[in-house]
C-alpha cells in the first residue's frame, strides 16, 4: 500500500481489526509517525521472512493494478512495442 510508506498529511481514515474501529486524523504527527513504525516494522517482518526461507517476495503495490505489475516482474515485454 503506497499510503504505507508516505503518509498524507491531513485527512481522516478509518482503521479496525473486525471487532473494534477508530478514526485516525493524519494533520497528527504521532498519529503519521506510529502508522510510518507500523508500515515499516510489517516491511521488517517480511524482509526477515525473505532471508530466513530464502524466499522470493514480489514488490506489488496496492497502488496500481496487479496484472501489469505481475507482467512487469516476471519480465513479460510489452507486446505494442514489438
Amino acid at each position: 500500500d503506497p499510503t504505507a510508506r508516505d503518509i498524507p498529511a491531513r485527512g481522516r481514515i478509518v482503521v479496525g481489526d473486525g471487532r473494534r474501529r477508530a478514526a485516525l486524523d493524519l494533520a497528527a504527527p504521532r498519529v503519521r509517525r506510529n502508522l510510518a513504525a507500523i508500515g515499516g516494522e510489517r516491511l521488517d517482518m517480511l524482509l526477515g521472512w525473505r532471508a530466513r526461507l530464502d524466499a522470493a517476495i514480489l514488490p506489488v503495490s496496492a497502488g496500481e493494478e496487479t496484472a501489469p505489475q505481475m507482467l512487469r516482474l516476471f519480465g513479460a515485454r510489452d507486446r505494442a512495442r514489438r
